[in-house]
């Protein structure tokens, strides 16, 4: 989980570092994808509620393409009920 680290470290600063088109379309291209599993998002709510983007209770949505690591474009859009 070393790389998801990362990845959530850079996400931190990157919105006012890159602005939001550019910090968007790097955060989705970096995102773990092949690490997708429940641990990573327990760890993506903890971060969540950690920076005050959201609470228990709330709906986040969580986009991502099935199968995970085929190269395709998103197809799956989930609602998610942050849990911790």
């Amino acid at each position: 989980m070393a790389y998801v680290e990362k990845y959530l470290a850079a996400a931190d600063t990157m919105w006012e570092e890159k602005g939001t088109q550019r910090a968007s379309t790097a955060l989705e291209y970096i995102f773990p994808k092949y690490l997708v599993s429940q641990e990573l998002i327990d760890r993506v709510e903890a971060t969540l509620i950690e920076r005050n983007l959201a609470v228990p209770g709330e709906n986040v949505l969580i986009t991502m393409a099935v199968p995970v690591g085929a190269g395709m474009q998103t197809n799956v859009l989930k609602i998610h009920q942050i849990q911790h």
